[in-house]
């Protein structure tokens, strides 16, 4: 699951997905709410199909974490804080820095 331009350094691998986010707040992303829920209803059919998932962006910290702690908030039930510990503990890259993505799970995860 990629979350950030790529240039084509995955193209060999045949079974991928990209959804586009931009580590801004303000309005960088158009709809940050249809892309994460695109990106966990991708990681849900491919843990579904018994696949390894991984999860990346550029820089590993703040939309990485926005997509796994939603993912976490689904399958688990967890509020945002919840999650943010359980990932936190998890992963040590891990930053909730941009307060817009904070927000957006707060509101509609």
């Amino acid at each position: 699951m990629s979350l950030c331009r790529t240039f084509g350094a995955f193209d060999g691998h045949d079974t991928r997905r990209e959804v586009f986010l931009i580590d801004q707040s303000g309005p960088a992303n158009a709809d940050p709410s249809s892309a994460v829920r695109d990106a966990v209803d991708a990681i849900d059919a491919l843990l579904a199909e018994g696949r390894t998932v991984i999860v990346h962006c550029h820089g590993g910290h703040s939309r990485t974490g926005l997509v796994l702690k939603a993912w976490a908030m689904r399958t688990h039930g967890f509020t945002e804080r919840e999650a943010h510990i359980w990932l936190a503990e998890r992963w040590d890259q891990y930053q909730d820095y941009q307060d817009s993505f904070i927000e957006l799970l707060k509101a509609e995860w």
